[in-house]
């Protein structure tokens, strides 16, 4: 699976709130940072945990692909997520595909409380 086939794959498994479909995609290593650079979520358990959550506090959240660019391993997303409350989040994420698995995602985003904040993660 080339690295833009599984990050598309991620997206629908994401918008349909497919816990397995979605966690499918990652490594179980994988490091997921906010947009200060630090980890918010290290290893396929506590990714699952959060996306969990995620899905069953927010059933109507839906993300929007409005770019994306590819090099290489690296996958770049630009995305407006609805279903979270009154205006929409503008978020940014880098990919990183090795083996065929995402390894790392660097999320950023316009939230002025910071990524974990602004996605419902504090």
């Amino acid at each position: 699976m080339t690295p833009l086939s599984l990050i598309q794959k991620q997206l629908d498994a994401y918008n349909v709130q497919n816990l397995d479909a979605f966690m499918a995609c990652y490594a179980d290593d994988v490091i997921i940072t906010g947009d200060d650079g630090r980890a918010a979520l290290e290893g396929k358990a506590a990714v699952r945990a959060r996306y969990a959550d995620v899905f069953a506090r927010f059933p109507e959240n839906h993300a929007v692909l409005m770019g994306r660019l590819h090099i290489g391993p690296y996958v770049i997303d630009s995305e407006m997520v609805t279903g979270r409350g009154d205006k929409p989040l503008y978020v940014v994420c880098k990919y990183t595909v090795r083996d065929g698995l995402i390894r790392r995602a660097e999320f950023m985003t316009e939230a002025p409380r910071g990524f974990e904040a602004a996605v419902g993660w504090r």
